[in-house]
């Protein structure tokens, strides 16, 4: 009887083989959200911190440093093939050819096994590392208008106990001094989310920060090595707030609104009133335009069913009797929301001072360095118009792929956390 005769797999294919198979198999645990929830808490959290304690060693963001190099490695890449044309004859040149094309192929397979295991289980688990198909979806008014509320309070009272001096200049605490304040601040939150416990690397300085600023982009997480990049010219409203929203990326929260949720959240609770101030003037950035197209919704239906009095037309040439008028109407209407609506606090004094402190701030400390592309680019109106348009498409390309989970979406997890604990707010 004829022997069947094997086919041998030399060893490095059958190591590719491997590689492949792996992703292949890891890939389809993505099709299980539930699943990704389990690997993100259990596994991610732990591979994570020994990722990012290892380039942490590193002083600069490895990532974006390999993206830099990315295309001239391409080029690279194509010269040595062309090269080998005129070489094939040569042993040492073939050899050396085999080698760095085999390693390649080993590298691509092993970055994309990477970025399984960092980047594509934890993205595809569910908001907040939860199952959401129980979460109310819509809130009325009054539900909206608590939390604008207790944001603006909280926001007075964060500014109440932040020092002013009579000029009207805030001394802000350096970012490194807030650095680890804002970690404690994120780990505490580490019982309602586990994955937040762990080890939390150092921030870099992004290798080229003007881009970053140009772009609009106050921070990054790059996945693959666990590294965190924070624009160097950030407010110091702003730093916190950044910060623990990429501290959020790294420990499996990938989606933007559900970042901004747990940076918002846990900085919120902070003793901490600069971070306290960071967290609620975040919010209020979000939840004040879904109040406001809220409440006009909500008086528009109001007006068409005849409890309110429509407003007169706006006229250049009003008379006195027709702006008593006005007021009067305005004045009744008011009465009525407040059968409807609670009394809305308003924002102290106090709150705009250290807001224009910190941009005082942050524009002496641009403006202390040299920029000389962002110089050339505003020297030249079409320079200028194509960085503009080109910062527009990046962010519109962002939300486009970010569908449901865009930044402002943050505002419906509050919403959500707001219903569920009934705890009257968030410090």
């Amino acid at each position: 009887m004829k022997k069947i005769k094997k086919i041998k797999i030399p060893k490095f294919w059958r190591v590719i083989l491997m590689i492949g198979i792996c992703c292949v198999l890891i890939a389809v645990i993505c099709f299980f959200p539930s699943a990704c929830d389990w690997y993100t808490d259990h596994i991610y959290k732990y591979l994570s911190c020994a990722v990012a304690w290892v380039f942490g060693l590193i002083p600069i963001p490895v990532c974006e440093a390999a993206e830099i190099l990315e295309y001239p490695v391409y080029i690279l890449c194509g010269v040595i093939l062309l090269a080998l044309i005129f070489l094939r004859k040569k042993p040492k040149y073939r050899a050396f050819c085999k080698i760095w094309f085999r390693s390649a192929a080993v590298f691509v397979l092993c970055w994309q096994l990477s970025w399984l295991l960092l980047d594509t289980i934890p993205s595809s688990g569910n908001v907040l590392g939860k199952e959401q198909a129980d979460k109310r979806a819509a809130f009325n008014i009054t539900e909206i208008q608590a939390l604008y509320c207790d944001t603006v309070r909280g926001l007075n009272q964060a500014a109440e106990e932040i020092e002013i001096a009579e000029d009207g200049s805030v001394q802000f605490p350096d970012n490194e001094e807030l650095y680890p304040q804002i970690i404690d601040a994120v780990k505490a939150l580490s019982d309602e989310y586990p994955r937040l416990a762990g080890y939390y690397p150092p921030s870099k300085t992004p290798l080229d920060p003007d881009k970053m600023e140009r772009t609009g982009i106050g921070g990054v997480t790059y996945l693959m090595t666990q590294e965190i990049a924070l624009n160097k010219y950030l407010y110091p409203t702003s730093f916190p707030k950044t910060a623990a929203h990429e501290f959020a990326h790294l420990k499996g929260f990938h989606e933007e609104d559900a970042a901004n949720f747990i940076a918002e959240l846990a900085l919120s609770r902070s003793e901490n009133p600069y971070l306290r101030f960071a967290a609620y003037q975040a919010i209020l950035y979000y939840v004040e335009p879904e109040y406001m197209e809220e409440y006009w919704s909500f008086t528009d239906e109001l007006t068409a069913s005849g409890v309110l009095q429509p407003m007169p037309p706006l006229s250049e040439n009003r008379t006195s009797e027709a702006e008593k008028q006005i007021l009067a109407i305005a004045s009744a209407n008011s009465k009525i929301l407040d059968k409807y609506l609670t009394e809305e606090p308003e924002l102290s004094e106090r709150v705009q001072i250290i807001q224009d402190a910190a941009q005082g701030i942050a524009t002496n400390n641009y403006f202390s360095e040299p920029h000389p592309e962002t110089e050339r680019i505003m020297n030249d109106p079409e320079l200028m118009e194509e960085a503009v348009k080109e910062r527009e498409a990046f962010w519109t390309e962002y939300k486009k792929t970010r569908e449901d989970h865009y930044y402002d979406g943050v505002v419906l997890l509050l919403l959500q956390y707001y219903n569920e604990t009934s705890s009257g707010g968030y410090s």
